[in-house]
């Protein structure tokens, strides 16, 4: 595996970037749904990731100066962080989610999100603890609590159709 070595502006160049992956999982998924209440649904969701991208790119301008000289994480973070990067965000992929019904049932990509959203959830705490800058910490817990609410208004959806 390669280790890419990660520090704290990194990891939140992480988090456009795993906006941006949903946002085309979202894009792609809805080209292949079977019926227009679920575009409807993906459309939404890919609007969110969009919007989120957008606010975590702001977030990046903003930090870039400050956090640009940051002295990279250990060899063991970088590592860890790697591994964990690798596997988030719709790694199932479409056809994993096609095949369990996601390009027709709005429960299936709905969890499939949920899912998602939770790892993404794990990787930013697990930035925020590893950081030894407080200020960092701070910018990867504002990133949590946007993808927490992000994280419930999925559940509620999911709610809804169970």
């Amino acid at each position: 595996m390669h280790t890419h070595i990660f520090n704290d502006l990194e990891g939140i160049r992480i988090a456009i970037e795993m906006e941006r992956r949903g946002r085309d999982f979202y894009g792609a998924v809805a080209k292949m749904a079977q019926n227009a209440p679920m575009k409807a649904l993906l459309e939404v969701l890919r609007a969110e990731e969009n919007a989120h991208m957008n606010q975590f790119r702001r977030l990046y301008d903003r930090e870039q100066e400050l956090l640009s000289g940051d002295e990279a994480y250990s060899a063991e973070t970088s590592a860890y962080l790697t591994a964990v990067a690798a596997d988030i965000v719709f790694s199932d992929g479409l056809v994993s989610v096609g095949v369990r019904g996601g390009f027709s049932e709005p429960q299936v990509i709905l969890a499939e999100s949920i899912r998602s959203e939770q790892q993404s959830i794990d990787f930013y705490r697990a930035l925020s603890e590893t950081t030894r800058d407080a200020h960092a910490a701070c910018v990867f817990r504002e990133i949590i609590a946007q993808e927490q609410m992000h994280l419930e208004r999925l559940r509620g959806q999911l709610s809804r159709y169970q």
